[in-house]
């Protein structure tokens, strides 16, 4: 596994179950390091299991609080294209663009400044190479924390009936 892969088994693996992982140079040369001292596979792959049911919780809890509002309840079934898969690479964190750009509109419409902070804060972390940052696996923080301010803001999606 190197650097470009992310996704949420890979994230606990690496900083629970200690695996290695590969980082590259500028001269194209390849090192594998274990992020970790300690290797507790069994504790990494308990968690990536419970983390993945909480996702697919939510997104049935959010669908169902936001009324099952469009496209809201869509872009959140479709942003788990990018947090459940074993190895996700760069480009399948995609997945997760219709829901920060729902999520984000939402948010500077209703006011939902902290929402705001934490997605612009998600989104610049994503821009940057995950070979770059100090953890591979902050893309994956990034795009639990956007998909939990979705979940936590989904009562924000939700069309009031007009009164008669």
């Amino acid at each position: 596994n190197d650097c470009f892969q992310n996704s949420t088994p890979l994230l606990y693996s690496r900083l629970v179950g200690g695996q290695a992982i590969s980082f590259g140079n500028d001269s194209g040369v390849w090192t594998t390091v274990t992020l970790v001292p300690w290797h507790l596979p069994v504790l990494a792959q308990a968690l990536t299991y419970l983390t993945i049911a909480a996702l697919i919780a939510g997104s049935i809890w959010a669908a169902r609080s936001s009324g099952w509002a469009q496209p809201f309840s869509m872009s959140l079934a479709f942003s788990l294209g990018a947090l459940v898969p074993g190895e996700a690479f760069t480009y399948q964190f995609i997945a997760l663009l219709p829901l920060t750009l729902v999520l984000l509109l939402k948010a500077i419409e209703r006011q939902r400044w902290i929402t705001v902070g934490l997605i612009a804060t998600s989104v610049w972390i994503l821009l940057s190479s995950p070979c770059a940052l100090a953890i591979p696996g902050l893309w994956t923080i990034a795009g639990l924390i956007i998909f939990g301010a979705s979940v936590a803001e989904a009562r924000l999606f939700r069309v009031s009936s007009p009164a008669c």
